[in-house]
Parts: structure tokens; sequence; C-alpha cells
């Protein structure tokens, strides 16, 4: 490139302006991952616990004080407890599961935010049909309110899904959903909330119509395990063994003495409870630690391409007075990055074609070895199919 004698030579200013905004990017790397671990803090506040600083989304209705601590009785007498206020989606406001033409919105804690014909309501029921073939295919359809299946002011009850294992999880059972044209009574929901340590995200996995008007959801998650195991008697007169009621508070069991068989079961439950615990906070901090490097990396390649095209462009436009598209730095190569993505893409399918065609040549013959006829499977190259 030639420069009119007389003008001052870029390459000092420009490495001074690269280092210099190096510098400053790398203070706004620090001060942006600062943030991020502020926000995810805040974030993760409310899922430990338990929303109590989450939102001010309809606070009236908030549940979550109740589902704080859960007290149900098993049959061996003892006490176990959970804490659903955890039980909260981390990256959506509601649980959502389809079924058939039906989706169904939950919320453990409030009003899910979809209402329902301008109702408020924990668990709702939609009716979903795709305008077109088209946007049916890519997920778009037309949301229609069918019933609010549990209103806000229910609580429920909570009952152990087996009274005999308590490992397996609890069911929630509500039924104050709005009146069915069949029955003629409310609509019924049981929510399934099964222990496993390794659903750090809740899974909503199930839901169906199991009868008229009454419903069945199930959800896997590790707050779906008990958090404590306290000692009782069989019998104890806190109501039915393995069912409390949210909406009353519970009442501390008697301690019995414990038989050396008992001890032993009570301290693998709670050996059992304190390993999966453990897991799981080892897991949260390995996997964010490991996204927040990633996350800084791209952010910091993303600025520094930035600052790259827009200096690159400043300096082409204000020291050789170029216009245009031609002012880009480097304008020529991005000009031929599609036919070199081309070419790699062309080069990738010959290869991969020839490895997938040898290893099919190899099969056929031994299929022909062995008296059977072999299928004719020809796989693309990038000069057309192979004839193998």
């Amino acid at each position: 490139m030639l420069v009119a004698a007389g003008a001052p030579r870029p390459r000092a200013l420009l490495f001074i302006v690269w280092w210099r905004s190096l510098a400053f990017l790398t203070l706004v790397d620090v001060a942006a991952g600062e943030g991020m671990a502020m926000a995810a803090s805040q974030l993760s506040y409310p899922l430990h616990h338990g929303w109590q600083h989450h939102s001010s989304y309809h606070n009236q209705h908030d549940h979550c004080a109740k589902l704080h601590a859960v007290d149900i009785v098993g049959q061996d007498g003892n006490t176990y407890m959970w804490d659903l206020s955890l039980l909260a989606p981390s990256s959506t406001p509601d649980f959502s599961c389809e079924r058939q033409s039906y989706r169904y919105v939950m919320n453990m804690c409030r009003p899910v935010h979809q209402k329902c014909n301008g109702k408020d309501g924990t668990v709702n029921q939609f009716l979903i049909n795709p305008l077109t073939e088209a946007m049916g295919a890519v997920g778009i359809v037309q949301q229609t309110c069918q019933a609010v299946l549990v209103k806000t002011e229910d609580a429920g009850t909570t009952q152990l899904i087996d009274p005999y294992d308590p490992l397996k999880g609890i069911r929630m059972e509500y039924s104050s959903g709005e009146t069915c044209e069949t029955t003629g009574g409310p609509r019924k929901v049981a929510v399934h909330i099964e222990c496993d340590p390794n659903a750090s995200t809740p899974l909503f996995h199930t839901c169906e119509e199991l009868s008229f008007c009454m419903y069945e959801l199930k959800i896997k998650s590790q707050h779906g395990c008990f958090i404590r195991m306290t000692p009782g008697v069989q019998g104890a007169p806190n109501g039915p063994a393995g069912m409390v009621s949210l909406s009353q508070p519970s009442v501390g069991l008697p301690v019995a003495p414990q038989t050396g068989d008992q001890q032993q079961q009570h301290r693998q439950l709670r050996d059992a409870t304190h390993d999966q615990h453990g897991m799981h906070m080892h897991r949260h901090h390995h996997h964010g630690g490991i996204l927040s490097s990633i996350s800084h990396l791209v952010f910091f390649a993303i600025c520094l391409f930035a600052l790259y095209i827009g200096f690159g462009t400043y300096i082409n436009v204000s020291l050789y007075e170029m216009q245009g598209l031609d002012a880009v730095p480097h304008i020529k190569f991005w000009r031929e990055v599609p036919a070199l993505m081309q070419d790699f893409l062309s080069f990738l399918v010959k290869i991969v074609g020839t490895v997938l065609n040898t290893l099919a040549a190899t099969v056929r013959s031994v299929m022909r070895r062995a008296g059977m006829q072999p299928p004719d499977v020809a796989f693309p190259t990038r000069y057309g199919y192979a004839s193998v």
C-alpha cells in the first residue's frame, strides 16, 4: 500500500491504540465477570432459599413458605423432611409439559405466568393447535386455555409415593380445579416429585389425564429426595402414616428407642442423603466454573474482533481515505471466506464419504463370504456418489 509523503506512519499509532484498548477490554471483562457472578448469585439465591427475594409477582399467593419444610411420617414411624421451595426451574419461570394436543403449565410457588382466561392458577391446561403445518413443524402454535386445574389458594396434601420407601419421592394432590363438565366435581391433579440425585434441573417428563378430569404429572428432581430424617415411633399421633397437609403445621414426633438394625438403617439413609447433597454441590461449582471461563473467553474474543474491525476501518478511512467496504481491514480475505468454507465442506464431505464407502465395501465383502445378500449402499462424496 502506498502512503503519501509526509503522511504519518500508522504502525506506532495503531500499536498504542491497540495496547490501550486491550487493557481497557481486560478491565471490562473482569468487571463483567464480577457482574455475572453477582447476577448468578442473585439468581441462585431464590433457587436455594425459596424465592423469598426473587420477585414480587403475586406474593399474596406465594406457597414457598409452606413448601420450605414438608414433614411426612413414613410407615416406619420416622419423619422425613423435604424442602420443595428449592424446586424451581433454573431457566424458565414455569414448568411445561405437552401431551398430545394439550400443554400443562405449572409453577410450584405461585400462579403461572400464562393466565387462563384472565384467571390465575398454579397448574393450567392449554389446548395447542398449529396455525399451519409449516408453523407446527417449527413449534409455532396457537394456545387456548382449557381450564385451571389447581387454584392458587390450594396448598394441597402430600404423601409418599411409596409409603415403605421414602427414597422414591413424594406425591402432591390437589382437588381445587375448575368444575369438570363430565363429573360435575372439581378437576384433580396428582404431582409426583420423584427422587433423582442426578437431576439438578427439574425434568417434567410425564403429563396425562388418567380418567375424566383426573390428571397426573411427574417430575424428576434431586429435590424430590428428603433432606432430613427424624426417628419416631410407629403410629405416632400425627395423622395417617405417610401423609401430611401442607396447610397445617407439622407436629414434632417423640423419639423412641431404636434397635441396632433401625439405627444402622437410619445411618445409611442419612449418609445417602449427605452424599447426594455433596455430589450436587460439587457438580454445581464445577460446571459453574467451566461455563464462567468459557463465557469470559467468548466475550473477550468478540470484543477483540470488534476492536480489530472498528479501529482498522477507522485507520483506513482517516489515514488512507478509503471508502465503503474497501475500508474494512483485510476485506479481500473476508470476501473469500464463503468460498473457503465451501472448499472446506467439500473436502470434509469427500473424506467422510470415502471412509464410509470403504467401511461399507468391507461389510459387503464379509456378508458375501457369509452367504448373505448385502445392501447396495453408497455414501455421497464431493463428486457425487461413489460406485463401490
